[in-house]
C-alpha cells in the first residue's frame, strides 16, 4: 500500500498510515522500555527508536476517553504496521530473526500498555495471523488489510464520495491484480485476514467499479438510490459499520479528507 500512497493518493489507509509514521515524539516518554528492548538488540541500530514511534501511538490510542470499536481497529492496524516496521527497518532475510523482534516487541508493547492505562487489556496486541506467515508475506497480508479498510470506507461513504470518484476509480483499477492474489490466499484461512474469511467476493474491485460507474462519465450526475448495487451497498456498508465501529460519517477519524485539509483532523 506504500507504493499507493506515495502516487499521492489521499485514501483512508494512507492518512492513517501517515499519522503513525509522523506522529511527534517526545523523547522523555517511554525511555526505560525502549531503552531496555534496545539493550536486547544491541547489535541492532533502530530498534530504540521504532520502539519510541509505536508507543506515542500507543498513547495516541490508549488515552482516549473512550475505547470504541474503531480504535480497537486502529490498534489492529497500528500491529500489521509494526510487524511490516520490523521487516523492513531491519531488513529480515530469517524466520528465527523475525519472529525474536516481534515476541520482544509485542513484549514492550504490553508493558506500555500496562504504564498507561493500568491494565493489561486495552489495545493489547492480538497476535493476529502474522504470526503463522512466513515473513516474505507481510507485506501483502497488510496490503489486503488496508484494502479491506479503504473498500468498508468507500462502501459506507459512497454517496458523498463523488468528488473523489476518478480517484477512486484510479485506485480499484490498480488493485484487481493483488485481489486476485488475495482471493487466492484466502483458500487457506490461515493466509486470509479474518475480515474476508466468507465475504471477498464482495470487494471484487470489478463489482465497486461497476458501482462507482467508473467506465463512464454518467458518475457525477447520476443518483445511486433506488439501485440494487446501492441496495447491496447499504447491505454491506451496515456489516462493516459493525467491524469497524459507530457510523463511519460520525467518526473524524475515517472522514476522508480532500488535498487541502490536514490529516490530523482525522485522528
Amino acid at each position: 500500500m506504500a507504493n499507493v500512497c506515495n502516487k499521492g493518493h489521499r485514501l483512508p489507509s494512507c492518512i492513517i498510515h501517515e499519522h503513525i509514521n509522523n506522529i511527534n515524539i517526545s523523547r522523555s516518554n517511554y525511555n526505560e522500555e525502549c531503552h531496555t528492548l534496545q539493550k536486547r538488540f544491541h547489535n541492532l541500530d533502530g530498534v530504540y527508536n521504532l520502539c519510541i514511534k509505536l508507543a506515542e501511538n500507543l498513547n495516541d490510542i490508549c488515552t482516549k476517553e473512550k475505547m470504541d470499536d474503531f480504535l480497537k481497529n486502529k490498534c489492529l492496524y497500528l500491529e500489521y504496521w509494526l510487524n511490516l516496521q520490523i521487516i523492513e527497518k531491519f531488513r529480515i532475510t530469517n524466520y528465527g530473526k523475525y519472529a525474536g523482534l516481534r515476541s520482544q516487541f509485542y513484549r514492550t508493547w504490553t508493558e506500555i500498555i500496562r504504564s498507561l492505562t493500568g491494565e493489561n487489556i486495552k489495545c493489547t496486541p492480538m497476535r493476529i495471523s502474522l504470526t503463522s506467515l512466513n515473513y516474505r508475506n507481510v507485506k501483502d497480508i497488510k496490503d489486503m488489510y488496508d484494502y479491506y479498510y479503504n473498500c468498508e470506507y468507500f462502501k459506507n461513504n459512497y454517496s458523498s464520495i463523488q468528488h473523489k470518484r476518478s480517484e477512486y476509480c484510479s485506485y480499484l483499477s490498480s488493485m484487481s491484480g493483488s485481489f486476485t492474489k488475495f482471493k487466492n490466499w484466502c483458500s487457506d484461512s490461515n493466509k486470509c485476514i479474518p475480515n474476508f474469511e466468507n465475504s471477498i467476493d464482495q470487494y471484487d474491485p470489478k463489482k465497486l467499479r461497476k458501482i462507482l460507474h467508473c467506465d463512464t462519465d454518467e458518475a457525477s450526475a447520476t443518483s445511486l438510490e433506488g439501485s440494487s448495487d446501492q441496495k447491496g451497498l447499504e447491505q454491506n456498508g451496515s456489516q462493516g459499520d459493525k467491524e469497524l465501529g459507530d457510523s463511519p460519517d460520525s467518526d473524524p477519524f475515517i472522514q476522508l479528507q480532500d488535498s487541502k485539509t490536514s490529516s490530523s483532523a482525522l485522528i
